[in-house]
């Protein structure tokens, strides 16, 4: 860079200061010990003097495609010489100057740079567009030059005014990027919005790879009557425009649209606990009821599975019978589905989902043509429980006998508002053997144990009665030997 002064007779200090890449936040180039900025004074006279300044650059360049801004301000102060003359600046001078360096760019032979961006996306597994305020929709999308160098590429969105854009950010690229994204007006029309992405820096050079993630976010449009959604992405830069490479350039995905939904299944009151005797049988009535209600703001058609245990292990059979409330347009059908056996086990845990110590379980599947805002319908499944006369003995026990619910609605066209716990419904009836009252081994133990008590009674007796005897014994002999000494006395006295 050079700075020239020119001065007749008199001389003046004149102070410059220069300031590299002054439109960049980080300088691209800088001076002498990194520093993007000089200051420096110099002393003119009569002659032109030149300065120079040396720019560095770091080995690799994000951007090469903006020019570097230089920016020079400077000031003079004029000295006087013999005849206490002093030089002053021109009142038109300038004390500002700003130019531009563009950098080189290697394009080939023919210098003209051509880029050939491509561009694809999916809806990173999402099934449908959810129609609520809550639903993200997130787009991975790739984007790649295979040609030469392009200059300020960018992203065009094309979506349907359910959506609304939230925020891009980068998965993985192997170049340093940075997205810069902005929501425009409604392209031609209210049902297309247009967004467009911006990236720094502002070239994307041959061979780059970027995965992006861009975000819109839904709403709730229960008039929103089309079926599925379109999602448009347009890739473009300043210089690409061979009608042979723009085949890539655009890419175009489908959705369908999905209206929220409410409905639930629950367990309401049913046979929660029966016993039976291991030796006599008998028959009791067991009833499990289900209610399934529309608790969404749109009608919907429903499918419904019951699984019930009707055949356990032990030789327990439920002749179960299907009852239902306000049941038009809908039909249920029973299906018999065959089942391993387990191992019957005392109970222990929580109970898990299937059909647990049973050889063969009933499914029954209803369909709903349409299930109203609000409407409720009851199914209630009871029957006789009960064990063959021919069976054998079955020894004191407790297990469970089950049955469980499940709703399901067209995924193509509804999502379920609460997924999971209320859509799903088990109710579970504890079945206990008990074996009869058997008095008999309460009387031979009674008739054993009074025996041996009397026995250890008469012993105890017999001993006490021993050494009562031996202890009276034992005093009349003293008593008579004392006797016998006394008469001997008296009559050695006479």
């Amino acid at each position: 860079m050079f700075f020239s002064f020119l001065l007749d007779i008199l001389r003046a200090t004149i102070t410059y200061s220069v300031q590299s890449d002054a439109a960049q936040s980080m300088p691209r180039l800088t001076f002498e010990n990194e520093s993007p900025t000089i200051r420096k004074d110099i002393r003119l006279g009569r002659m032109t003097r030149c300065i120079k300044e040396s720019l560095q650059a770091p080995a690799c360049l994000d951007d090469t495609f903006s020019p570097v801004v230089l920016k020079a301000n400077f000031s003079g102060e004029g000295s006087p010489d013999t005849r206490e003359l002093r030089p002053i600046i021109h009142p038109e001078t300038n004390f500002s100057a700003e130019i531009e360096v563009p950098f080189k760019q290697d394009c080939g032979p023919d210098e003209i740079c051509v880029s050939d961006l491509r561009v694809s996306f999916n809806f990173s597994g999402s099934r449908g567009l959810n129609l609520s305020p809550k639903f993200i929709l997130n787009l991975t999308v790739k984007l790649e030059n295979v040609g030469e160098t392009a200059y300020e590429p960018g992203l065009s969105f094309y979506y349907p005014p359910v959506l609304s854009f939230q925020g891009a950010s980068v998965l993985q690229s192997n170049w340093r990027l940075s997205p810069a994204c902005q929501m425009h007006g409604s392209q031609g029309n209210s049902s297309t919005r247009h967004s467009s992405c911006s990236f720094r820096p502002p070239t994307l050079k041959k061979g780059i790879q970027a995965f992006l993630k861009f975000s819109f976010r839904s709403s709730r449009r229960d008039s929103w009557h089309d079926k599925f959604a379109s999602v448009t992405i347009r890739a473009h830069s300043q210089n690409e425009n061979d009608t042979r490479t723009l085949s890539d350039n655009e890419a175009t995905g489908s959705l369908p649209v999905l209206h929220p939904v409410n409905v639930i299944i629950k367990g309401v009151e049913s046979t929660t606990y029966l016993n039976f005797s291991t030796e006599i049988p008998q028959r009791k009535t067991l009833t499990h009821t289900y209610v399934v209600q529309n608790d969404g703001p749109n009608s919907t058609p429903v499918n419904v599975t019951f699984e019930l245990s009707s055949e356990t292990k032990l030789g327990f059979f439920w002749n179960v019978t299907l009852t239902h409330s306000n049941m038009t347009d809908k039909f249920c059908t029973p299906l018999i589905t065959p089942r391993m056996q387990l191992k019957t086990k005392k109970i222990k845990g929580p109970i898990k989902r299937g059909c647990p110590e049973t050889a063969t379980c009933t499914r029954f599947l209803c369909r709903f043509t349409s299930l109203s805002p609000e409407e409720k319908v009851n199914f209630s499944f009871s029957g006789e429980f009960y064990r063959k006369e021919d069976t054998s003995k079955l020894d004191s026990q407790k297990f469970h006998l089950l049955s469980e619910a499940s709703v399901f609605v067209d995924e193509t066209r509804f999502f379920q508002i609460h997924l999971g716990k209320f859509n799903f419904s088990q109710i579970s009836t504890e079945v206990e053997l008990i074996s009869p009252f058997n008095p008999v081994p309460i009387i031979i133990g009674s008739v054993v144990g009074g025996i041996l008590l009397l026995a250890i009674l008469v012993a105890v007796l017999y001993k006490m009665e021993i050494r009562t005897y031996v202890a009276s014994h034992h005093y009349n002999m003293i008593k008579k030997t004392k006797s016998s000494q006394r008469g001997r006395t008296h009559r050695h006295c006479h």
